[in-house]
């Protein structure tokens, strides 16, 4: 049964907005950049690279908390457009 409120209307709407928005170069561009934001000030703050965080985690020197999750996710979402 779905969520009070929730119609097919509603997702079917929700996925156009969700595919006319892929389909938009210039903000898939302006969200790039605000995953790379992201990044640098999560480097910034823990003083090492996402990849390196990685590392840190598996050596017990970084735990593993929301906010280092959170970067790490952000880290993983932007790496489909390492090419570009």
């Amino acid at each position: 049964m779905p969520a009070t409120g929730t119609t097919r209307e509603t997702v079917d709407e929700l996925i156009a907005r969700h595919v006319a928005d892929r389909n938009n170069p210039e903000l898939m561009r302006s969200r790039q950049q605000e995953l790379v934001d992201e990044i640098r000030s999560y480097e910034l703050k823990y003083g090492m690279t996402a990849a390196e965080a990685h590392a840190a985690i598996d050596r017990r020197e970084l735990r593993e908390t929301q906010d280092v999750c959170h970067w790490l996710i952000a880290a993983a979402s932007l790496e489909p457009w390492a090419d570009d």
